[in-house]
Order: C-alpha cells, then sequence, then structure tokens
C-alpha cells in the first residue's frame, strides 16, 4: 500500500520538478518551492526515510506492542552480537557507494562533482562514528550487560548513517558530527 499510494505521491512533490515542494519557473530556471527555498534531497533519504518511518509509525501504532514485550523483556534481547556487528559493518561500507551513486546521478562533471564526492565521502564517516561514540558513551554509563553497550552503538552508527543521508553535500564537517 505504501509504495503503490504513498511514494508516488510524495516522490512526484519533491522529485519531479512541477511538484510544490521543487519545481522551477522556466527550463533551465532556479528551483523553487511553495514554502520558500527549493527542497534539497542529497541521495532520497528525505523522501523515502519520511514517508517510510511515518508508515512504520502508524503500523507500529496500529499493532501495538508485542505480546509479553513488557512483562519478560530478556525474552528479546539480541541473540547474536556478532552478526549484529557484522551487518552494522556491511551497512556501513555499502553507505559509501550508495551517498557516492547519489551525487554521480544527480550531478553534471562541471558542477563540482569530486568537490561534493569528497564532502560526502567524508560526512559519511563522520556522522556515524560521531553518533556511535556518543551512544557507546551515553549508554556504557547505564549498561549492566556489554552486549546491550554493543547493540546500542550499532544502532547509533545506523542512525548517524541514516541521517547524514539527505544532508551529506550540503553539511561542512562539523555539522555532519
Amino acid at each position: 500500500v505504501v509504495a503503490s499510494l504513498a511514494y508516488p505521491v510524495v516522490t512526484h512533490w519533491a522529485w519531479s520538478g512541477t511538484g510544490f515542494l521543487r519545481y522551477s519557473d522556466g527550463a533551465n530556471g532556479p528551483h523553487h518551492s511553495s514554502f520558500g527555498p527549493a527542497f534539497v534531497d542529497c541521495a532520497g533519504s528525505g523522501v523515502i526515510h519520511c514517508t517510510g518511518g511515518v508508515g512504520g509509525l502508524l503500523g507500529a501504532i496500529l499493532a501495538g506492542p508485542r505480546e509479553d514485550r513488557f512483562r519478560y523483556p530478556h525474552a528479546y534481547a539480541p541473540h547474536n552480537i556478532t552478526l549484529i556487528v557484522l551487518g552494522t559493518l556491511f551497512m556501513w561500507f555499502s553507505w559509501y557507494a550508495f551517498n557516492s551513486a547519489a551525487i554521480f546521478s544527480d550531478r553534471n562533471e562541471d558542477e563540482g562533482t569530486s568537490a561534493m564526492l569528497t564532502a560526502v565521502t567524508m560526512n559519511t564517516a563522520i556522522s556515524p562514528s560521531a553518533s556511535g561514540l556518543v551512544t557507546f558513551s551515553i549508554f556504557n554509563i547505564q549498561c549492566h550487560n556489554p552486549n546491550e553497550c554493543v547493540q546500542y552503538t550499532c544502532n547509533g552508527i545506523l542512525a548517524g548513517l541514516v541521517s547524514i543521508t539527505a544532508a551529506g553535500g550540503e553539511v561542512r564537517a562539523w555539522e555532519a558530527a
């Protein structure tokens, strides 16, 4: 339902060039938005993650919590920390290719592609590193089980990757942290 109804509408608003979030007055004119500056979305993160996040939130609200989730919290503990860390590292490595490919698909060579690629790659390294360190620092104080600290750190790394995807080429290095 989300893929067939919600995504086409939201992507038209942002990516078509005629939607109210980003449109142009002429063939090569500057882009505008109905609300001011044009919508900027480096790798589709704003449209994809916002739409999917709202859909996931609505699904979680409608479904409610899992049965006995809060009565027996240890029954839902992660079972294999090694696979969690390995999956996080795979996703982190793949994120470099994903963000970099988005730069090449949206720009011409004469528009400063190499400078933008450098900034995106650097920010893709800084943001998950910083968020992983912050998450580890916060949860290391209250974790009684080291496996929980590793799980939370991996979640922080993934949150940093998701958060830098849309703004990877638009922020400075200190802002990525």
